[in-house]
């Protein structure tokens, strides 16, 4: 796949996620303190420099330290399950509902005291990683 109709998609899966997300909806806590569902901005730059920007939403699940996450960028959708040790939420995830195909990667956040993050992914069939900021919607 070129990285052109990735990142096609992946602008695909940012509009959707935030075309659906229905903000207030989500337990985001007072002063960060709530933990991590809840809705995000997200800013960040691709594997080849392009940036883009869009919403993450997280949520919870039967397990406390295991989470639905769910990107829209540009577009494109991707969805993961993420689990968090310590002050880090690792992502596995997976493109979905876009025209170009379906990529798969990784993302690590570092959660920051403010409830904002700060993170570097991997897609396969990519040798640079990506990276990205997001703060809590509030």
């Amino acid at each position: 796949m070129s990285w052109l109709k990735w990142l096609v998609g992946f602008a695909a899966l940012v509009l959707m996620v935030y075309a659906c997300a229905l903000p207030g909806n989500l337990p985001v806590g007072q002063d960060g303190e709530a933990g991590l569902p809840g809705l995000y901005t997200v800013n960040g730059t691709d594997p080849i420099g392009g940036e883009y920007s869009g919403t993450l939403t997280i949520v919870e699940t039967d397990d406390p330290r295991t989470f639905g996450v769910q990107w829209l960028v540009t577009g494109a959708r991707q969805e993961g399950t993420g689990r968090l040790t310590g002050d880090v939420l690792t992502v596995t995830w997976t493109e979905v509902d876009n025209a170009t195909g379906q990529g798969t990667g990784t993302t690590e956040y570092r959660i920051r005291d403010d409830g904002s993050m700060t993170g570097v992914w991997t897609a396969d069939g990519f040798d640079e990683p990506g990276s990205e900021e997001v703060f809590p919607d509030q």
